[in-house]
């Protein structure tokens, strides 16, 4: 029930519906003589795409949990036990069946960064956790386009695990418990995006792991703040990729999850 709610919930704050919801509530107080609040509401139906489009606004919402945490250095590696990699790097299922062609999204830098790291440590186990993140999954699952993404770069398979039940960040933390069981003495990396990694985190700790060195990639926004540009592609896609976060981790917060 959490997993479909918070679809539902993903898909209200899309920031290209926010206008819509100010132009239903202008409509609303209008019929309730509410001039003010309605005129308020109109403003802001017209405002919001362009500040929206104003990528310091979306900057503002991402920056602080890209700064959470910093990319480890070699010696902290070196000591790590093995590299989970969580999943979301995955393009459309759908149509990656469909041309018969793994399809990535624009997290995979996830998928590629666990690629160096299983060369520079052939020693260390590197699992893949995630199977999709759809309500209803359609076509391949994440195994199966890391899968064929690490067949068409000529990688053995044996090279690496897969947990391929998860469908959010919580179930990556339990299920991947399960897998490993690991001891107070391991440290076990923790590869994602740089937005997602302090839910990530979170998540893990409150699923019983110790010890996490957090490997943040696919960064978004510049460590500093800067005036940004006007983009409206870029500036909507950080607001979303901002209000996703920072409302996912309040809702694993109020339902325990962290």
């Amino acid at each position: 029930m959490f997993f479909v709610f918070s679809k539902i919930l993903a898909f209200l704050l899309a920031p290209m519906l926010h206008s819509l919801f100010c132009l239903l509530a202008s409509g609303l107080f209008l019929l309730i003589r509410a001039k003010l609040l309605a005129r308020i509401c109109l403003i802001l139906a017209g405002a919001l795409p362009l500040l929206y489009s104003w990528t310091f606004i979306g900057a503002q919402l991402v920056r602080p949990l890209e700064n959470y945490t910093d990319v480890p250095n070699t010696q902290v590696l070196n000591k790590a036990t093995g590299i989970i990699v969580l999943g979301g790097y995955g393009g459309n299922g759908v149509v990656s069946e469909n041309r018969h062609e793994p399809q990535m999204s624009g997290a995979a830098e996830r998928f590629f960064t666990a690629i160096e790291l299983a060369k520079l440590y052939p020693e260390k186990p590197i699992w893949f956790s995630g199977f999709s993140s759809q309500i209803s999954p359609q076509g391949w699952s994440e195994a199966k386009i890391t899968e064929l993404l690490l067949q068409n770069l000529r990688l053995p398979l044996n090279r690496f695990s897969f947990e391929a039940k998860s469908r959010n960040t919580a179930e990556n933390a339990a299920f991947m418990l399960q897998e490993l069981r690991p001891s107070a003495e391991q440290d076990w990396v923790i590869l994602t995006s740089a937005s997602h990694m302090k839910r990530a985190l979170a998540s893990f700790k409150a699923a019983g792991w110790s010890g996490l060195v957090p490997y943040p990639v696919d960064f978004q926004t510049t460590s500093t703040s800067h005036w940004g540009q006007f983009s409206p592609s870029k500036g909507f896609s950080l607001v979303q990729t901002g209000l996703h976060e920072h409302v996912g981790y309040v809702a694993y917060w109020l339902s325990g999850r962290i």
